[in-house]
């Protein structure tokens, strides 16, 4: 670029930002850049008052973690459900409808699905799993067939494995003994977490986004999947900086305005799908709207 469209670019992304009432600092916190383009040099342990990148691994710890960022456990809750952050909890909601009535323990259910996966284990010829598939058959009016479960398996099990969830080895509600991890790392015991340095700048920069724009944590993330913004970058500020705009023009929620930019919300029991169509005190559910074998 040359120098004035360099010097445009950078007021066009200053603009954005003071749309959003984002000091530069602020900026590229959350861009990881500054508006004339130089990096963020700040390493991101240092951004939960940790002195080595080592040390991060202690946020998994779930007390350590509400501690650090200061947000309350009913928010994690949620920010583990974003999009943003778990881009692939669609599986794992539907491997729970999968198994909600089988009589397999959890650990032997990924076990299973590992030799799916490899190719050692036909669906078919496991009767747990096939039991599995009928009693889901039957209660969501589906036709899932053992060979159409292990294709989905084989494509959709390196995703799950990245799912990060709260887990706590006894199913109880100790916050002291609970943790965030990944599928894989629970089900492998793996020694660490199992969250990637990309994962924990991800839940970081969402928190700061989120309490920035004043949003529920789910209309942050309805509006970053409406925007397409599978990270935030400049134009992530950009196009929110409209949204703010035709937000105050029109008053309308954020979940409202999304389907301005993209497809309906249809995740999760908060989406607007839900709230308009399947929504039994409004109307009787037309099953059109009721959603497919897959979830």
């Amino acid at each position: 670029l040359s120098g004035g469209e360099q010097q445009r670019l950078r007021v066009a992304q200053a603009i954005a930002a003071e749309g959003l009432r984002l000091a530069q600092e602020e900026y590229i916190v959350l861009t990881g850049a500054a508006f004339d383009g130089t990096a963020d040099t700040t390493p991101l342990h240092e951004y939960f008052g940790y002195a080595a990148a080592a040390d991060i691994e202690s946020m998994s710890a779930v007390r350590e973690f509400l501690r650090r960022s200061g947000v309350a456990y009913t928010d994690l809750v949620e920010l583990v459900k974003t999009r943003f952050i778990n881009p692939h909890q669609g599986t794992l909601d539907f491997l729970d409808q999968i198994f909600a009535s089988a009589a397999l323990v959890a650990p032997t259910i990924y076990a299973r699905l590992g030799q799916i996966a490899a190719g050692a284990l036909n669906p078919a010829a496991d009767a747990d799993i096939t039991a599995a598939l009928v009693a889901y058959n039957t209660a969501h009016g589906t036709s899932i067939t053992p060979a159409a479960f292990g294709t989905w398996v084989t494509a959709h099990l390196a995703e799950f494995r990245q799912v990060v969830t709260l887990f706590e080895p006894d199913s109880t509600c100790d916050l002291d003994t609970t943790s965030l991890r990944t599928m894989q790392s629970i089900y492998e015991a793996a020694a660490t977490s199992g969250i990637t340095s990309a994962q924990w700048s991800k839940i970081h920069r969402f928190t700061r986004l989120w309490r920035k724009l004043g949003w529920s944590i789910h209309e942050t993330d309805v509006m970053l999947a409406a925007l397409g913004q599978s990270d935030i970058t400049a134009t992530t500020i950009e196009r929110l900086e409209s949204v703010s705009l035709l937000a105050s023009a029109t008053k309308l929620a954020p979940s409202q305005l999304a389907v301005a930019w993209g497809a309906i919300d249809t995740a999760g029991k908060k989406s607007l799908y839900r709230k308009l169509f399947l929504n039994k005190a409004v109307q009787q559910i037309d099953p059109a709207f009721e959603p497919d074998a897959w979830g």
